[in-house]
C-alpha cells in the first residue's frame, strides 16, 4: 500500500492512486484477450490472435464506488514468447510494478507450471513491493 499512497495525487477533489501491473504469462495464453476485457468492462474480445512483441502499455481508471478514490491502472502487457525473455526485455518492464497478472491457460498444464518462473521474475524485477496472487481451481488441469 505505501507505494500506492507515494504515487497518491488530489485532483478536483477526486484522489488518484496509481498502479504499475504487469501482465504476464507464456505465450497463447490470453493476456492481451485479458486486456481488452478488462479495457471493455467486458464488452469487446478480441477475434484474431494478434502476437505481442515485446510490450504493450495501456491504461484504464476505475472510480472505487461511493468514493473520491480513482484508481489508474497502468497495465503493462508483456510477450509470453521466449525470444523476448532470452533478449531481457521483460524485466525491464517488470521493475517498479505494484502488482502482476500471471496468466495461464487452464488447458495447456505446461502454461500452469511456468507460472512460478513469471512469479519470480516479476518479484526479482520488484523486489520492495509485495505481489498478491490469486488461485484458479486446478479441477480444470486435471483433464
Amino acid at each position: 500500500m505505501s507505494a500506492l499512497r507515494s504515487m497518491e495525487t488530489t485532483h478536483k477533489s477526486a484522489t488518484v492512486l496509481r498502479c504499475k501491473v504487469a501482465i504476464v504469462g507464456d505465450a497463447t495464453v490470453g493476456k492481451t484477450a485479458l486486456l481488452q476485457v478488462l479495457k471493455s468492462n467486458g464488452h469487446e474480445y478480441p477475434k484474431n490472435y494478434v502476437m505481442t512483441s515485446d510490450v504493450e502499455l495501456s491504461a484504464k481508471s476505475i472510480a472505487i464506488p461511493d468514493t473520491n478514490v480513482v484508481v489508474e491502472l497502468y497495465l503493462f502487457d508483456c510477450a509470453g514468447q521466449s525470444i523476448f525473455n532470452q533478449l531481457d526485455f521483460g524485466t525491464v518492464h517488470y521493475k517498479g510494478a505494484s502488482m502482476a497478472l500471471v496468466v495461464f491457460d487452464v488447458n495447456n498444464k505446461e502454461s500452469f507450471k511456468s507460472c512460478s518462473k513469471w512469479y519470480q521474475d516479476v518479484r526479482d524485477a520488484s523486489p520492495n513491493h509485495n505481489i498478491p496472487g490469486m488461485k484458479c481451481s486446478a479441477f480444470a488441469l486435471a483433464a
